[in-house]
């Protein structure tokens, strides 16, 4: 093409092979520089911290993906209590929820917001509020998270503690001065529904998109007689050769 390609055209213009690679490596430097001070790779909004416990040290430790229905969960027992971690992305209700869960004893719990270049961080109102920059373009955003829970909440110098609680529950929103204008802040909303209802819009909505495709792994006696876990199967599955078809089927439905 353009870049790589050199013919007669080329030879009568810049005389020789060389000459003529010399500006074509030229032209790939001047477009690529051009380009890549137009494409910028997505910056994330910041860390919102959450601690737990004093150390890591835990049993029974299982982390699970729900692709079908979009939700990622944590299980694992520690201080005479089974933990459940839940998080999904709502795109119904815009929002990022976070939900943690003791069948036993109740737990503390801290929630702060980490980013570089923030401009202000309050807490007031069981409501995290943050405003910052972006890296690249100082394109303002604004992060608010809100915690509910069945134990005492205080708020302290832009972070939220949570006393006695068996069940919090965090929601995550965020807006940017590019969508919103200049009343981003404001217009940064938190939903005004309680986590089952969320829940159940969320799942409703991506498991109609997830459910397009399906996936029947070929039988084979190997799977019946012997007991593995899906990660094996998974493994055993991606030797299989079918010319991109399951794929095919996955991404197009």
């Amino acid at each position: 093409g353009l870049i790589t390609g050199i013919n007669s055209q080329h030879l009568e213009t810049f005389l020789t092979i060389e000459n003529t690679k010399d500006t074509k490596f030229e032209l790939a430097e001047n477009l690529s520089g051009s380009l890549f001070q137009k494409i910028r790779c997505y910056e994330s909004a910041g860390k919102l911290k959450i601690s737990l416990h004093e150390n890591n040290v835990c049993r029974n430790y299982k982390h699970e993906l729900d692709l079908i229905n979009g939700c990622a969960k944590i299980t694992y027992s520690k201080d005479g209590s089974n933990f459940t971690r839940e998080c999904f992305a709502s795109f119904p209700d815009d929002v990022i929820v976070y939900r943690v869960t003791s069948d036993n004893h109740p737990f503390n719990a801290r929630v702060m917001y980490d980013r570089p270049r923030v401009i202000e961080n309050s807490s007031e109102n069981n409501i995290i509020t943050a405003t910052a920059q972006t890296i690249w373009g100082n394109h303002k955003y604004c992060v608010k998270a809100k915690v509910t829970s069945d134990g005492k909440i205080t708020a302290q110098k832009g972070e939220l503690y949570v006393e006695n609680a068996r069940n919090m529950y965090v929601y995550i929103s965020i807006g940017t001065e590019f969508r919103h204008g200049d009343s981003y802040i404001e217009n940064t909303k938190l939903p005004d529904k309680e986590y089952d209802d969320i829940k159940t819009t969320h799942t409703e909505d991506f498991s109609s998109l997830m459910k397009r495709a399906d996936i029947d792994v070929p039988h084979d006696p190997y799977f019946e007689e012997i007991e593995m876990s899906m990660r094996r199967k998974a493994s055993r599955f991606n030797r299989l050769v079918d010319d991109g078809l399951v794929l095919n089927q996955w991404q197009l439905g």
